[in-house]
Order: structure tokens, then C-alpha cells, then sequence
């Protein structure tokens, strides 16, 4: 049987194939801990529930859908990752105690802040509501005009008002002598025609109710017959 030595020419020695293989699988080992790496920090980033499809397209296809299916479940084994299965989709999400201890001191330093910031927005508000009452306040009060017409309008009636009382506090007779004579004549006439005539409806209402039943007062009640209260003489004092 002969062999066709010609063949043998296009094959490498075997020890080349043996580090060429050698190679081969350490780049493959490198290339599985890159994926590891930035899917794991990825998931840690976002800090967000997705699936392998959500994290192939925000990766931008860098890695195939296999590659990253396959990393999540390393991730899951190794309880970096946990997953949860909704019908036909695998959500995956960092796990949170592992995450809570990373960004423990960063939430420590945090808290001071919104701390520091709590109290500086509570004294802004504070200073906020009195400025609301002082502006309100000042809304009410007139402005520099409207005071000037005001103090002028004030010294104007001021002054008629102190002439008004020394007029009023002096000598001078503000009623004429010949009509306050004339005003007190007609009232004696007003006051002796009244006394009179009240004395004569006396008479009459006495004369028709003597013998009548009933009481003289309610009858007057019935018919609406007002009378006053008060003497003229109180009338006057009055």
C-alpha cells in the first residue's frame, strides 16, 4: 500500500497544534471573564431587572444572546445574579445584599447630605413665609404717592375741623337772634296745640269706651291707634 506523502505537507508539526490549542483556549478563558466582568457590572450599574434580550440590545449586540444567556447563568451560580422566571422570559437582576454592601458607604455619606439639605430647605421655607407676610403686609400699606395725597387730604380736613371748633368754642352766635325768637314761638304754638289735642282724643276714647266690654287698651291695639310714649316735655330734653 503506498501513501501520498504529498498530503502530510499541509498539516503543522503536532506540537505546534498543541499550542495553538493551548492558545485558543486562553483566549477563550479571557474573552469568558470579560463577558463575566461587564454583565456583572453592567447589571450593577442600572440596578434594574432585564432579560438576556434587554442586556443584548443595551450592550449594543457587543456580546451574542448566547454568550450573555449563558454568562447570567454563571452569574446566577455563582449568587452575583438572581433570576426569576415570568412565563417564557428569565428576568435577571443583581442581587440587592451585594449591592447594599458595595454602596454602603456611599448611602452613609448620602444621608449627611440630604440631612444638610433637609435643614437648609426648612430654614428657606421659614424665611420664605416670613417674606410672604412682610410683601403681603406691605401690599395693604399705600405707596409713597398714594401717602403724599393722603397726608395732604388729612392736613386739609384737619384744618377745617380746628376752624369749625373755634368757631363753635368762640362767641360769635351761629343762630340769629330774630329767627331763633321766631323758631321758639312756633315751638310753644307746636307744644300747646299738641297738649291740647291729646287731651281732647282722651275725652272722646273715654266717652266711647265707658261702657263698652272689653278692654279699652286692646281696642285701641285693633284699630291702630299709636300714641306717644313720652311727654313733650322729655321730647324736648332730647
Amino acid at each position: 500500500m503506498k501513501f501520498n506523502h504529498s498530503l502530510f505537507l499541509f498539516f503543522p508539526p503536532f506540537s505546534q497544534l498543541l499550542d495553538m490549542s493551548k492558545k485558543k483556549g486562553n483566549n477563550n478563558s479571557d474573552n469568558k471573564d470579560d463577558e463575566y466582568v461587564a454583565i456583572s457590572e453592567y447589571l450593577k450599574r442600572v440596578n434594574r431587572p432585564y432579560s438576556a434580550t434587554d442586556i443584548f440590545n443595551n450592550l449594543q449586540g457587543k456580546y451574542s444572546k448566547s454568550i450573555i444567556t449563558k454568562t447570567l447563568d454563571l452569574l446566577v451560580e455563582n449568587s452575583v445574579v438572581i433570576s426569576k422566571t415570568y412565563g417564557k422570559s428569565v428576568i435577571y437582576s443583581v442581587k440587592q445584599d451585594l449591592q447594599n454592601k458595595e454602596m454602603e458607604s456611599d448611602m452613609k455619606s448620602l444621608e449627611k447630605k440630604i440631612d444638610m439639605l433637609s435643614k437648609e430647605y426648612e430654614d428657606i421655607v421659614s424665611q420664605n413665609k416670613k417674606l410672604e407676610h412682610e410683601i403681603s403686609v406691605l401690599k395693604t400699606q399705600p405707596n409713597s404717592d398714594e401717602a403724599r395725597i393722603q397726608l395732604d387730604t388729612y392736613i386739609k380736613e384737619n384744618q377745617q375741623m380746628e376752624q369749625r371748633l373755634k368757631t363753635l368754642r368762640g362767641e360769635a352766635k351761629l343762630i340769629p337772634v330774630e329767627k331763633r325768637k321766631r323758631v321758639e314761638k312756633e315751638f310753644e304754638y307746636s307744644k300747646k296745640m299738641w297738649k291740647k289735642r291729646k287731651a281732647m282724643f282722651n275725652d272722646i276714647y273715654h266717652a266711647v269706651t265707658e261702657h263698652m266690654p272689653g278692654d279699652p287698651k286692646q281696642l285701641k291695639h285693633d284699630l291702630g291707634i299709636e300714641e306717644d310714649t313720652m311727654t313733650i316735655d322729655k321730647v324736648i330734653m332730647l
